[in-house]
Order: structure tokens, then C-alpha cells, then sequence
């Protein structure tokens, strides 16, 4: 039973690990919100660290499904949910509920990963419209040239000018 052990203790770890981003993308639903960059910055670094830890975990938990299926004997796509049926009683329920656990936390993030994205899509679209605004506000351009076609001079505005 020494593999049930590891299982529950990898199990364990990348709900942990998932708890973790999906708290880390609520945060960062805030900051896209508030629009502070410095500490979306942070959130991606933080991101990134469990998405290795995660990745990591991935790994172990495919190696000791692979000893379990050997330890018991078992054959087949090797995944969690054969080795669940293999069990009874409370051990079989522990990772019934850690399964269950794992796919409802993958689902959240997925939702969070989702809406971040909007949100940020959102963002730039409206800061795209902003500088479409200006650089039509700040062009000079001549309507018509010679014989009445249309002719537009390249814009040389500014912003800030330096002359007083």
C-alpha cells in the first residue's frame, strides 16, 4: 500500500498547488480591474512558479500511477480512475474526493484563466480606440489637393511641444 500513500500525497500536493493559482488568478482579476501593471507583473512571475510546480507534480503522479499499476498487477491506459475502481472502503473514498477535487479546481481556473483573458483583451482593445482617437486628433492632413483628390500629409503632431 506503500503507492496508495504516495498517491494521496501527490494528489494532495497539486490540489494544493491548484488552490494556490487559482487564488493567484483571482488576484490578478483584481489587479487587471484596478489596472495595476506593476503587481500583474508579480501575479505572472507567481504563475509561472506553480505552473513548474504543478508540471512537476504532473510527472510524479504519472510515475506512481505507474508503480501502482504494476504493484497491483493492473494493465490498461494508465490514470487514476482504475486504480479508485481497484480500492474499497475509505481509501477508495479518499481519492474519489481528491479526484472530484482536482477536476472542479481545474474547471474554476479554466473559468478565471478565461475571464482574465477577456478582461485583458477588453482592455487593449479600449487603449487601441484611445490611440486611434489621438492619431486622428493630431493629424494634419490637407482634405483635398490639386483637381479635387483626396490627399492626406503624414502626421507630424505632438503631444507635448517643447516651444512656449
Amino acid at each position: 500500500m506503500r503507492s496508495y500513500s504516495e498517491l494521496v500525497d501527490v494528489l494532495t500536493a497539486k490540489e494544493d498547488a491548484l488552490r494556490l493559482l487559482q487564488s493567484i488568478l483571482e488576484e490578478e482579476r483584481i489587479y487587471i480591474v484596478e489596472l495595476k501593471t506593476d503587481k500583474l507583473n508579480e501575479t505572472t512571475s507567481r504563475k509561472e512558479e506553480v505552473a513548474a510546480k504543478i508540471s512537476d507534480l504532473k510527472e510524479r503522479l504519472r510515475e506512481t500511477l505507474s508503480r501502482s499499476f504494476k504493484e497491483w498487477g493492473m494493465s490498461g491506459e494508465i490514470n487514476l480512475s482504475p486504480v479508485i475502481e481497484k480500492l474499497r472502503g475509505p481509501e477508495k473514498e479518499r481519492l474519489l474526493g481528491l479526484q472530484d477535487s482536482l477536476i472542479l479546481l481545474s474547471r474554476k481556473i479554466e473559468e478565471l484563466l478565461s475571464g482574465n483573458r477577456d478582461l485583458l483583451n477588453s482592455s487593449l482593445r479600449i487603449v487601441e480606440s484611445s490611440m486611434s482617437f489621438f492619431r486622428r486628433a493630431l493629424s494634419r492632413s490637407d482634405t483635398y489637393g490639386n483637381a479635387g483628390h483626396m490627399t492626406e500629409i503624414p502626421a507630424a503632431s505632438r503631444l507635448v511641444c517643447k516651444e512656449i
